[in-house]
């Protein structure tokens, strides 16, 4: 597998029609949602909130590096903290520039490549971080459900399972998965497990600051719950990282449960501070890696 050097301008490109995406996107949805209550929703605004979400982000990062270090270990070829944290990078900036965010998995194993991985063996890992990670989401669904206080949620919340049942499914039943399994340490895969749940309760907690942020009184559970489902439901879309389609299925969810004026600024600052932030962060993150091809 081979990164040529004409991928940085590809990247460049691609990342640049991201942004514009994000803006037009993003300037719709405000337009849509606060029409004149711009200064009432933008009065609101707490900083402490957005700090909130940005340290959400930051822990879960740390943690999905560390947790991403650990399964390489168990795997026999440990990948360090920081390396591991460029795998994960890469992996948000290719997956928003490409449909269904296929393009991080060819370069992310390109860069295990480089630490003596096969091909399999490469894949395998990528594809158990997906399985620790959604190890807390599956289990964490039957408390959440109680907290779903719409009927809205509660129906995206059905799909959302379907999803993930399925995805699960898909993974476990691959060979790769299954030998990756069977040799990796079971002390090192238990303790990524164990690193997950705060993991995923960090940026589960994401949404709950920036209801904090805009003044929003909601509580925790609910607030976790929501982005779960909207995080299942997001995963799998067809626009490239799911820009459009995963702000139209949060604001078709959220506008049931809240004042239609704050749905707008309240799905912009999640998608962001969830999403977009890793892959602006990723973006030069790939292009300082191309520079020295």
């Amino acid at each position: 597998m081979e990164i040529k050097k004409p991928a940085g301008e590809q990247l460049k490109r691609a990342f640049a029609l991201f942004l514009i995406a994000y803006v037009v996107v993003s300037f719709f949805l405000l337009l849509w949602s606060m029409g004149d209550d711009l200064g009432r929703v933008l009065s609101n605004i707490r900083f402490q909130g957005i700090i909130g979400s940005l340290m959400a982000s930051l822990v879960f990062l740390f943690l999905d590096g560390l947790r991403f270090s650990i399964l390489s270990r168990g795997m026999g070829r440990q990948v360090g903290f920081w390396y591991s944290m460029e795998v994960i990078l890469s992996g948000f900036i290719l997956a928003v520039t490409t449909p269904f965010g296929s393009g991080g998995l060819p370069y992310q194993v390109w860069l295990l490549k480089r630490k003596g991985y096969s091909i399999p063996l490469a894949v395998a890992l990528i594809m158990l971080r997906g399985v620790v990670l959604f190890i807390p989401y599956i289990l964490m669904l039957p408390f959440v459900y109680r907290h779903m206080n719409t009927g809205v949620l509660k129906w995206v919340f059905y799909y959302a399972v379907g999803i993930a049942v399925v995805v699960m499914l898909a993974l476990v039943l691959r060979r790769d998965i299954r030998n990756a399994m069977s040799r990796i340490r079971i002390v090192d895969f238990l303790l990524a497990i164990l690193i997950s749940f705060p993991a995923q309760i960090a940026y589960l907690s994401i949404l709950f600051f920036v209801f904090a942020s805009l003044g929003i009184s909601a509580g925790y559970m609910e607030t976790l719950s929501t982005q779960l489902v909207l995080q299942l439901t997001t995963y799998f879309s067809p626009s490239p990282g799911g820009i459009g389609i995963a702000e139209a299925v949060s604001a078709f969810v959220l506008s049931s449960g809240m004042e239609k004026s704050f749905v707008g600024m309240v799905i912009v600052l999640w998608r962001f501070f969830s999403a977009y932030l890793f892959a602006i962060m990723g973006f030069f993150v790939v292009m300082r890696r191309l520079s020295r091809l």
